[in-house]
């Protein structure tokens, strides 16, 4: 990660440096070019001054016109002057040069033109009425004639020379900083990235010993310390999953042992003498409730499984709860033993749109749980209502041994809040917490309230928005 950093930082610092010098270099060679012109026009203009026309010629003798500058090639000055398409002066720079003619060539505004010798320069012509002379009738007034042209021209070379300069130093400052910018660059990034590296290490040494522990780096950046706190609290449940499926290995474990300990006892006092046939059939009969009872359990244990992995499929349609709990109930009065309590039913008409087949299965656990647990001579209470908020479904009984600090235990899966019925093998502990799967997976909702006297009551509610319009 550190190396593409700095190989991208370095890319965009050398770019970068290098649009900035073009343009600064542009710029200056720009600023440099409308000076030099500028000067050749003022100059041009100001040797047009010193042309004038005395006693009908032309004196051109100023000492401006052989200065040192038009002295030689070297010197970089260049210098011709015309009228009426004769040569009529021209600098030593051009005395090798005879046949010379710059009239047709220079333009009328500075450019770049080819030196005879060689080499670029700017040069332009001016042309012009020279004024009459100044002790000559009508002195000081440009003459109609003769018409006269100055051609000059000016070596680039030190201005090119500058530039040159300018180049070095721009691509000089642009190399040091397309190195020196990526190893900061590198060096930030190593020490800011350094609790990277120490979380890295310490997540790849992390084992199922240590995922108890949370990780904790003082000095990590601001923008990943939510990264780690949502990853510690992650790891937290997956602890709590570990504990709650080593737990649940144990418990089933322990609720098997009871229903198998059954089967081998009763099988073992079968074979251990003859027995005729009423007595055999006895022993089947008991072998068979116990089979029915571990094949429950091992049922509902797989639709938990289901639930909680999203693997169960809902089918949603049109029931009318009152009709189900109905049903329901008919059923557990054949199959349950008889024991005498006080039946209130009040099951008005309550249309919601859900699953029938996983309803029917909260409903028969919360029935189930009731017609268990109320005591000789209670109270059993099952309730449907429909309002303007949704659906309800209420279940009471009393004879309740649950207090209502251990509620939050009752949706754990294998646990009994009636300790005297614990050991019987007939109930497991599963089905309030399947109960609790299935209602989520519905998208309705279950409470329990455990009060004092024993009264325990299941309230399982679906929305407004569950209700068919």
């Amino acid at each position: 990660m550190n190396t593409r950093l700095v190989l991208a930082a370095a890319l965009c610092v050398l770019l970068l440096t290098s649009l900035a010098d073009i343009g600064i270099y542009l710029l200056v060679r720009r600023h440099h070019l409308e000076t030099f012109d500028q000067a050749l026009n003022a100059q041009v203009r100001l040797m047009a001054s010193w042309i004038e026309v005395e006693e009908d010629e032309l004196d051109i003798e100023h000492q401006d016109f052989n200065r040192e500058e038009f002295a030689s090639p070297e010197k970089g000055g260049f210098l011709q002057i015309w009228s009426e398409g004769k040569l009529v002066h021209q600098s030593e720079s051009l005395a090798h040069v005879s046949t010379l003619r710059w009239l047709d060539a220079l333009p009328a505004e500075p450019n770049w033109f080819a030196l005879p010798g060689g080499g670029r320069a700017r040069a332009l012509q001016y042309t012009f009425h020279p004024l009459i002379a100044e002790d000559e009738p009508d002195g000081g007034v440009p003459s109609t004639e003769p018409l006269v042209t100055i051609c000059l021209a000016r070596d680039f070379a030190s201005v090119n020379d500058a530039l040159a300069a300018l180049r070095a130093a721009l691509f000089g400052t642009g190399l040091a900083l397309a190195l020196l910018i990526p190893l900061t660059i590198w060096l930030i990034a190593r020490r800011a990235l350094r609790p990277v590296d120490t979380l890295s290490t310490q997540l790849a040494g992390m084992s199922i010993e240590s995922i108890n522990q949370p990780i904790e780096i003082t000095d990590l950046p601001s923008e990943l310390q939510p990264i780690l706190r949502q990853f510690n609290a992650l790891m937290s449940r997956v602890l709590s999953a570990f504990e709650r499926e080593k737990h649940f290995s144990a418990d089933i474990a322990h609720e098997l042992r009871t229903p198998i300990a059954g089967l081998r006892t009763t099988l073992e006092v079968a074979i251990s003498r003859p027995r005729d046939s009423a007595e055999y059939h006895a022993t089947l009969t008991k072998l068979l409730q116990t089979v029915l009872q571990t094949q429950t359990m091992t049922e509902s244990l797989m639709m938990l499984a289901e639930l909680e992995s999203g693997w169960q499929q809902v089918r949603r349609s049109r029931i009318d709860l009152a009709d189900l709990v109905q049903s329901v109930w008919t059923e557990l009065l054949d199959a349950e033993p008889a024991r005498p309590f006080e039946l209130k039913l009040q099951l008005n008409s309550a249309i919601v749109e859900t699953d029938p087949d996983l309803a029917r299965t909260a409903v028969r656990n919360v029935l189930h749980n009731a017609i268990t647990y109320v005591n000789s001579n209670g109270e059993l209470e099952i309730a449907t209502t429909q309002t303007e908020s949704g659906v309800i479904l209420r279940v009471a009984n009393t004879g309740s041994n649950v207090a209502s600090q251990d509620v939050a235990h009752v949706f754990d899966r294998f646990w009994r809040g009636d300790t005297s019925r614990a050991q019987t093998g007939r109930h497991f502990g599963l089905g309030l917490p399947l109960t609790q799967r299935i209602v989520k997976r519905l998208n309705a909702e279950i409470q329990i309230e455990s009060s004092e006297g024993g009264r325990f009551q299941v309230s399982i509610s679906w929305q407004a928005a569950a209700i068919p319009a």
